[in-house]
């Protein structure tokens, strides 16, 4: 959906995006494009695992307390 609408991320975290904005090279720009999009994609997959995990946790956290009595 992004792409289609034609928006670009920029991540503070991803220096090659930045550089993406400025280059008019189109073999470059497409380059910088793919290496943008696995980045971000890869990203995203980490924070999403970092999120389940995390919920995870907090809900053993709840069942070893409700265990114990809490």
């Amino acid at each position: 959906m992004i792409e289609e609408k034609g928006i670009r991320i920029v991540s503070m975290d991803v220096s090659t995006s930045w550089q993406a904005l400025d280059n008019n090279a189109p073999i470059i720009k497409a380059v910088l494009d793919a290496i943008n999009n696995m980045l971000i994609e890869l990203m995203a997959a980490m924070a999403r695992k970092d999120y389940e995990t995390r919920r995870e946790r907090q809900h053993q956290g709840i069942e070893t307390a409700k265990a114990n009595g809490k």
